[in-house]
């Protein structure tokens, strides 16, 4: 029985460190989200949807549901991907222009 107990106290250990991870990584995309809504180089719905997933993101973790982190994860990779579309049509516009 000592055998268990530290396995599931490591195991514990192990688990509030994961959602720990999981709560800076959705507080990571809330702030660059709201980052780039407010900068006004960008279009706002980019920001805001990047910082409404991340949102999603931290809530998950602070509930310590993998249920709620998951679909938002997947959220965080789609805006990921917008992102760089949009990135990179600012880019072709301003070379357009020039």
């Amino acid at each position: 029985t000592a055998l268990l107990e530290r396995t599931e106290a490591l195991l514990l250990v192990l688990g509030a460190t994961a959602f720990t991870a999981q709560a800076m990584l959705g507080l990571v995309f809330v702030l660059y989200g709201t980052a780039i809504a407010l900068s006004g180089r960008l279009p706002a719905w980019v920001g805001w949807s990047g910082a409404v997933a991340g949102a999603g993101w931290l809530a998950g973790a602070l509930v310590v549901e993998f249920a709620v982190i998951v679909p938002f994860t997947v959220l965080v990779w789609v805006w990921t991907v917008v992102l760089a579309a949009v990135l990179v049509r600012e880019r072709r516009a301003e070379h357009a222009h020039a």
